[in-house]
């Protein structure tokens, strides 16, 4: 195998040069030990020689003996230098195409943004009177409704401007999108491609918690995350985040959830999709590890 010097590229030059340098680290000894440069020579044979013959070989054996006594220092320098112009051209070479990845990461997020749909405040609005009727059941009184929705309106609210203030260095966080015909409560898009996007649900409950709300949304999730891979070809993860009043989180036993979820958990495992809980006076003073710790599915 041949070695090139590579000289359309100048990272790629610096690299190369490097591994030059490396290479003739070791081959200058190899090259000038192997060689006898009439050391092997007996004296009496030096003598036997004519005066010019002699006078030759023994100049070349003093030089041989200053060059070989010159090669470690060269070999230690050849060897210092090629590697630190290897180490730099390529955390150069990888600075470089780096920046170029964040650069289509950013314009295929700019694309991303731009395929998503805001909702209007009628639909949003929509939105959080469903999920009261859907609460209540029977108790579908337009005065319970109409008291339900600024609180989850509110409730949202905050979680999303802590989700963007916590994780904004690495997801762009935007809410109440619309894409295709689904409604995303939240959604955070990944700026690198060493993370994925995650889908969030948020349900805020305040008088009634069930298990079917819990697999009703997961089933909601795992339909916006189809859409979601259909019509921007990226997958995402999924995350339902239930909050409601401490009085009635003391009256649920979330572990007796989880082990049931477990017992499902073709339909969850499959989905990637996680839920946690979160009481709606914990809002007040929620901090970032708080959320690091609700989120701890490694997304973040």
């Amino acid at each position: 195998m041949s070695f090139e010097f590579k000289y359309d590229d100048f990272y790629k030059f610096l690299t190369s040069l490097g591994v030059g340098l490396i290479a003739l680290a070791v081959l200058v000894p190899w090259l000038f030990l192997r060689e006898p440069f009439d050391l092997l020579n007996k004296q009496e044979d030096i003598n036997a020689l004519t005066p010019l013959a002699r006078s030759i070989v023994e100049h070349r054996q003093i030089l041989v003996g200053r060059v070989i006594s010159f090669i470690p220092w060269f070999s230690i320098a050849s060897l210092l230098m090629g590697f630190a112009m290897l180490i730099g051209g390529s955390i150069l070479w990888w600075t470089r195409n780096q920046r170029l990845l964040d650069r289509q990461q950013q314009a295929n997020l700019q694309i991303l943004l731009n395929q998503l749909e805001t909702a209007t405040e009628q639909q949003v609005e929509s939105k959080f009177k469903e999920e009261a009727k859907a609460e209540q059941d029977a108790e579908k009184s337009q005065e319970v409704i109409d008291d339900f929705v600024p609180h989850a309106k509110r409730v949202e609210k905050i979680i999303v401007s802590k989700l963007q203030s916590c994780f904004s260095s690495n997801y762009e966080v935007v809410s109440n999108k619309l894409l295709g015909d689904v409604f995303v409560d939240v959604l955070l898009l990944a700026k690198d491609e060493f993370r994925k996007d995650c889908i969030v649900e948020i349900k805020y409950v305040r008088r009634k918690f069930a298990y079917q709300m819990i697999h009703d949304s997961f089933l909601k999730i795992a339909h916006i995350k189809n859409v979601y891979a259909e019509e921007t070809n990226r997958s995402a993860l999924g995350f339902l985040l239930i909050v409601m009043p401490e009085e009635l989180m003391k009256g649920v036993e979330i572990e007796n959830y989880q082990e049931r979820i477990k017992r499902e958990g073709s339909i969850f495992r499959k989905a990637k999709t996680y839920f946690a809980t979160l009481s709606e006076e914990e809002l007040k003073d929620l901090r970032c590890h708080r959320l690091n710790d609700i989120f701890r599915f490694k997304v973040f």
